[in-house]
């Protein structure tokens, strides 16, 4: 019915809001650390102190770290400092000059999905004159809070980043195994390296998560994993600065929603 429809619109809304809000609140902090004197001093002792007081302020953030423009980092908030000229991150920045949020991964050190922001860094006068990166990884074991508080028996909400990869489930070998509702794949991990493999998605999901990220909403109805016919709904989230949009699937088990529903009527 109807009511069960805008329910389950109203709930991918909603989570869609708050993850955003979450993405952006820490995007924030970022922003102004980016622009901050601490960090544009080139001072390294000032910049690991202010990277140090970040983390404990921001639970989410895992680790802070600081590049100068050949990469060589400066400063972190843990660790050893290293060279990252060579990751895509790094040189996606270098060549854009802009602020953005990054596609996700499975950190196997923390159990969590993770995901980075990254800032341009400029000179102390200058908005012109880039003299290096700033770059966060960021837990997003925050999201799977967020959809837990709204998930029931009936109806559970999923998110998946920019490339489609899963990182809020109800099933947590789908974040872990970073199953990808976009190429049908999930990766496997066995002795230090990660294999591709096929994954047998219900029919119709891959166009549902292409739409939802290329920032539509929508209905269809579909099976859910288990082969059970069920309403899902989409929606986007844009994420701030040169970043792709994320998506949130919310599904409701047909069966069990009008159930519900039934109950609730005759009850």
């Amino acid at each position: 019915g109807q009511t069960t429809r805008e329910q389950i619109k109203d709930r991918t809304d909603s989570v869609a809001q708050q993850v955003q809000a979450f993405v952006q609140q820490n995007y924030s902090v970022m922003e102004s650390l980016a622009g901050g004197t601490d960090i544009r001093s080139l001072d390294p002792n000032l910049q690991r102190k202010i990277l140090v007081q970040a983390i404990e302020n921001n639970p989410s953030f895992i680790l802070l770290y600081q590049q100068d423009t050949n990469g060589d980092q400066t400063a972190r908030s843990s660790g050893t400092l290293g060279n990252r000229a060579d990751r895509w991150w790094f040189l996606q920045e270098m060549e854009t000059r802009k602020p953005f949020v990054s596609k996700s991964y499975f950190d196997l050190n923390t159990n969590e999905a993770v995901t980075s922001i990254v800032f341009p860094v400029w000179a102390e006068n200058s908005t012109s004159r880039m003299t290096g990166v700033l770059a966060s990884d960021l837990s997003l074991s925050k999201l799977q809070e967020i959809v837990d508080h709204y998930n029931d028996e009936a109806i559970y909400s999923i998110v998946i980043d920019g490339e489609g990869s899963v990182i809020a489930h109800t099933d947590q070998n789908q974040v872990k195994e970073i199953y990808n509702y976009k190429t049908a794949t999930k990766s496997v991990q066995s002795g230090g390296s990660t294999a591709q493999t096929a994954v047998a998605l219900p029919e119709g999901l891959t166009e549902v998560a292409d739409q939802a990220l290329q920032g539509k909403s929508g209905l269809a109805e579909l099976k859910n994993m288990q082969g059970e016919d069920s309403i899902y709904s989409y929606a986007p989230v844009t994420l701030p600065g040169d970043s792709d949009s994320w998506a949130v699937l919310t599904v409701a088990v047909k069966s069990e929603v009008y159930a519900a529903t039934y109950r609730m009527a005759y009850s």
